[in-house]
């Protein structure tokens, strides 16, 4: 809907223009050529054409745009009349309505400024959108999702050009969420580079001083050096995720072949205990729930002091870990 009318549209059947005010009906069309031109859905459902749930009707106080994944053309009708106004032969255009012009994010064909009433093309963004992702806007940009798996796309209308966020990608349905003065990229996980597992956000970055000298007297903090230090690490330690920087996962711990059991003990209540996590002398696991993992999560368990030094982590089975001697 526009300031004044509710569009309705039943699929090559008619298009209704009702009065906010009073629920009558403005106009209404079933002119055998409008419905031609606008046309059969396109099947779309596709990760690189983008969703059937996706909106194909957007409106101002002068026109009605048919586009999106589902759309064969885009097409314009007039919001006054009910009239054809134009159409363009690529339907899978995300559209974004400013003032200067009607913007076209294509996937398939080069992204598009046209004059919204006339459908003259005005620019060629010379850009593509990525894929599914909707297109949203601010005052001075306009964001879709970077072409070829390229994070974000930002198109600088000021400038006429396309900038790269590289760093996340919109969600398939959301895009880039504008709010709060603020941009926000939502959860959203799929089998496409720079998925999301929370939320990131950025906001202006006002005066900041990009081009600023950097002198360490000034910019540079020192902090007293720390006197509490860990035990030095071995060859044989497990310090960090999969063993080390290079993330090799393995250990050169020697396991014999011959083992026997040096202890075992009962959970306080039943439950699927994690991997047990040897570190410090003791042994430490959790179990599924919050409740379970404070309660077992306080209950260091001492090694044997034969037990030696082992920061590969064994696999748990018969719901509960066994420790067993290295001969």
């Amino acid at each position: 809907m526009n300031k004044n009318r509710i569009f309705l549209y039943s699929h090559l059947d008619h298009l209704e223009a009702v009065n906010a005010k009073d629920g009558k009906t403005a106009w209404k069309t079933s002119d055998k050529k409008l419905m031609a031109t606008i046309g059969e859905h396109h099947r779309a459902q596709t990760a690189s054409l983008g969703y059937a749930t996706t909106a194909y009707l957007k409106c101002n106080d002068d026109a009605l745009f048919f586009a999106g994944p589902t759309r064969t053309k885009l097409v314009a009708v007039s919001a006054k009349t009910g009239k054809l106004l134009w159409s363009y032969k690529d339907g899978n255009m995300q559209l974004i309505l400013r003032e200067d012009g009607l913007y076209a994010m294509g996937r398939l064909s080069q992204s598009k400024k046209f004059h919204p009433m006339t459908g003259q093309v005005l620019a060629d963004l010379k850009c593509f959108r990525g894929n599914c992702t909707g297109a949203t806007g601010t005052v001075d940009s306009i964001f879709a999702r970077g072409y070829r798996h390229t994070g974000t796309m930002r198109f600088d209308v000021s400038y006429g050009k396309p900038r790269r966020l590289p760093g996340m990608r919109p969600a398939c349905q959301d895009g880039v969420i504008v709010a709060n003065g603020q941009l926000y990229w939502g959860p959203w996980m799929c089998d496409c580079n720079h998925s999301l597992v929370g939320v990131i956000s950025l906001t202006s970055a006002g005066d900041f001083e990009f081009d600023r000298e950097a002198i360490e007297s000034e910019r540079l903090e020192s902090i007293a050096e720390l006197s509490t230090r860990g035990s030095s690490l071995t060859a044989a330690d497990w310090p960090t995720y999969r063993a080390n920087n290079q993330r090799t996962a393995s250990t050169p711990v020697h396991v014999p072949t011959k083992l026997r059991l040096a202890w075992q003990t009962p959970p306080r209540e039943t439950i699927e205990p994690t991997a047990p996590v040897t570190a410090a002398g003791v042994t430490l696991v959790a179990g599924p729930t919050a409740p379970s993992a404070r309660l077992i999560g306080q209950r260091q368990i001492p090694l044997d002091s034969s037990y030696r030094r082992c920061h590969h982590l064994p696999a748990h089975y018969r719901r509960w870990p066994r420790a067993r001697r290295f001969r």
